[in-house]
C-alpha cells in the first residue's frame, strides 16, 4: 500500500486535505473535510480524474470525514465517475446518514454501490473480481 497527500489548500472555509492510497491497484480517496460542495468540489473531482494515471481496478471514494454534501458536490463526484468510465468503477463508503440521504434522494445509489467503510468495499471489489 502506498499512501500520498493529494492535495493542501483552503477551500472556502474548508481546509482540503485529500488522502490517496494504493491498495493492491485499487485507489482510495479521502477527503478530510466536512462538507463537498461549490468550495470543495474540484479538489475532489480532480484526485479521480488524478486516479485515471495509474489505471487502478476501481476507486473507492471514502467520504468518512464528509457531514454534508450538495448538488454541486454530487456533480463533482459523478464528473470524476465520467472520466473513469471504462478505466474502472467507482465505489463509496463511509456515508453518514444525511449523506447517505442525500445519495438515495439522488439516486445516485443506483449508480455507485455504497459501503460502510473502506475493508467492506476492498473485499465486494475482491470478490468481484474472482
Amino acid at each position: 500500500m502506498t499512501a500520498c497527500l493529494l492535495s493542501r489548500k483552503k477551500a472556502g472555509s474548508c481546509r482540503m486535505e485529500i488522502k490517496v492510497e494504493n491498495t493492491d491497484g485499487v485507489v482510495v480517496i479521502t477527503p478530510d473535510c466536512d462538507k463537498i460542495n461549490s468550495d470543495t468540489r474540484k479538489e475532489v473531482t480532480a484526485a479521480m480524474i488524478g486516479a485515471k494515471k495509474i489505471e487502478p481496478k476501481a476507486v473507492v471514494l471514502n467520504l468518512i470525514n464528509v457531514k454534508f454534501i450538495d448538488s454541486m458536490g454530487l456533480g463533482g463526484i459523478l464528473l470524476g465517475r465520467n472520466q473513469l468510465l471504462g478505466i474502472c468503477g467507482v465505489r463509496l463508503c463511509g456515508l453518514n446518514d444525511v449523506v447517505e440521504n442525500t445519495i438515495q434522494a439522488s439516486r445516485l445509489n443506483q449508480i455507485f454501490p455504497t459501503h460502510r467503510n473502506v475493508p467492506n468495499a476492498l473485499k465486494a471489489i475482491k470478490e468481484s473480481s474472482n
